[in-house]
C-alpha cells in the first residue's frame, strides 16, 4: 500500500508523456504505426482489424486504449486506411470497455506483451532505485520508469501508478541517503546538528534560521557576519 497518493507530474507532463498528442509528427507516425506484412497476415488470420488501433498506440505509448479518451484522428485514419476499413468503424471499438480488455490478452499473446503485475512492479522498482541514486527528478524518474516497460514489453498501467511508484522509491532513496549520513556522524556531530535546529537560551533564533538570512547591503559588518556563518558551517 502506498503512504502517499500524491501526483508527481503536472496534466501538460503527463500529456507529454503519454505520448497521444494531435502534434504527432510523418515521421512518428510512419516509425511506430505503420504495419509489416507479419502484423497484416496475424492481423488477418485472428481477425484483429479494429484491434489493430490498439496494437499500434501500445508499440508507440506502452499503453491500451482504456488509458486514453481520445485518439487524434490521424492516427486512427492511417492505421484504418492500411487495412482498408473506414476509420468510422473504429468508434465503436474503442468507446467499448470490455471488448478493450478482451482484445489486450490477444495482443499479449500473438505480439509478446506482457501485462503489468507484482513481478514487473518488482524488477522496475529495482531498476529505478539504481537511477535515483543518480538522479532524484521526477520527471525524469517517470520517463525512465515508462521507458523501461517499453522496452521490456510490458502494458504500463496509469500513468498516476507509475507515479505512485516513483514516489515510493524516491522516498526509499531519501532513507538509503539519511541512514548513509546517519552511520558517518559521530554522536557529537549529530548533537551539534540538532543544536542548530532548536532555539538556544542565548538566541531568538535558530542557527539554521540564521544561516538562511539573506545577507544585507555590502559592508564590513555583512562581511563579518558572513565569516561567522562560514566559520559555524566550519565547526559542525
Amino acid at each position: 500500500m502506498y503512504l502517499n497518493r500524491r501526483g508527481l507530474l503536472t496534466i501538460n507532463q503527463r500529456i507529454e508523456l503519454m505520448k497521444n498528442s494531435n502534434d504527432i509528427t510523418e515521421k512518428e507516425l510512419e516509425y511506430y504505426y505503420t504495419l509489416n506484412f507479419e502484423d497484416i497476415d496475424v492481423i488477418n488470420t485472428h481477425r484483429l482489424s479494429y484491434n489493430t488501433l490498439q496494437l499500434t498506440i501500445i508499440r508507440h505509448s506502452g499503453w491500451p486504449l482504456i488509458e486514453f479518451t481520445d485518439i487524434p484522428m490521424r492516427i486512427v485514419q492511417y492505421v484504418a486506411n492500411q487495412l482498408d476499413i473506414d476509420s468510422r468503424d473504429f468508434d465503436k471499438y474503442i468507446n467499448t470497455k470490455n471488448t478493450k480488455y478482451e482484445h489486450l490478452d490477444s495482443i499479449c499473446s500473438l505480439f509478446k506483451y506482457r501485462k503489468y503485475n507484482k513481478n514487473t512492479e518488482a524488477l522496475l522498482v529495482d531498476k529505478l532505485l539504481q537511477i535515483a541514486q543518480e538522479d532524484n527528478n521526477s520527471f525524469n524518474l517517470v520517463s525512465n520508469a515508462l521507458n523501461i516497460l517499453r522496452k521490456d514489453r510490458v502494458i504500463i498501467p496509469s500513468i498516476r501508478t507509475v507515479e505512485q511508484i516513483v514516489w515510493q522509491v524516491k522516498e526509499e532513496v531519501e532513507g538509503l541517503i539519511f541512514n548513509l549520513v546517519d552511520e558517518a556522524l559521530t554522536n557529537m556531530k549529530k548533537q551539534q546538528l540538532d543544536n542548530s535546529i532548536t532555539v538556544q537560551d542565548d538566541d531568538i533564533k535558530t542557527k539554521l534560521a540564521w544561516l538562511r538570512e539573506i545577507p544585507g547591503k555590502a559592508s564590513s559588518k555583512t562581511f563579518n557576519e558572513i565569516a561567522d556563518r562560514i566559520d559555524f558551517i566550519r565547526s559542525l
